[in-house]
């Protein structure tokens, strides 16, 4: 039966699309999943392969790309906001000091512990500041945290058009992306 090829099954019920998707994979070369931006699926040496690029973002979703040169959260460097689909990742490790000993919060002027984990600058996020008009003196930063600034417990119901909730409140700077459930001066 080597180089056979049965006709193309034909209909429009549901097991018939199901038949007539195994014909295209089988007989035909194609495959039903298309690709989307940052990932494609190629047939190559008899395989399907997908290949995924995450920080191109996925169908309808937005990119990312890591804060440089380091990814580390480093609260003396700016970390860029938004620019166009592209939002700014970084990495707050368990032994980061924003996590172990705190920092002042430029929102609430309060020490602030950060959570660790993978977060996303919902905004441009400048560098710490020394002694900001308003505050006592001391060192301030935008302190990633949960939860986020001006946030209600119970959550607002989003309103307006378009609709806008509490993470869309301008004193959000971070949104976290991961969460990691270990920071290091938590005693057990």
């Amino acid at each position: 039966m080597k180089g056979y090829k049965p006709l193309k099954p034909v209909g429009d019920s549901g097991f018939a699309l199901f038949v007539i998707a195994i014909w295209e994979m089988l007989w035909n070369g194609k495959f039903p999943i298309r690709g989307v931006k940052g990932a494609k699926v190629a047939y190559v040496d008899g395989y399907y392969e997908v290949s995924a690029d995450p920080s191109k973002g996925g169908s309808g979703g937005s990119g990312w790309k890591w804060q440089s040169p380091k990814k580390e959260l480093d609260q003396t460097v700016a970390v860029a906001g938004p620019n166009g689909d592209t939002y700014t990742a970084v990495y707050l490790s368990p032994g980061n000091p924003l996590c172990t000993d705190g920092m002042l919060d430029l929102i609430s002027g309060e020490l602030v512990i950060a959570p660790p984990g993978i977060w996303m600058a919902a905004q441009a996020v400048p560098a710490q500041v020394t002694n900001p008009a308003g505050l006592p003196a001391g060192v301030y930063y935008n302190v990633p945290q949960l939860p986020y600034p001006g946030t209600t417990s119970p959550p607002t119901a989003p309103s307006g058009t378009p609709l806008a909730g509490d993470l869309d409140g301008s004193d959000v700077f971070w949104i976290q992306i991961e969460a990691y459930d270990y920071c290091a001066n938590q005693v057990a």
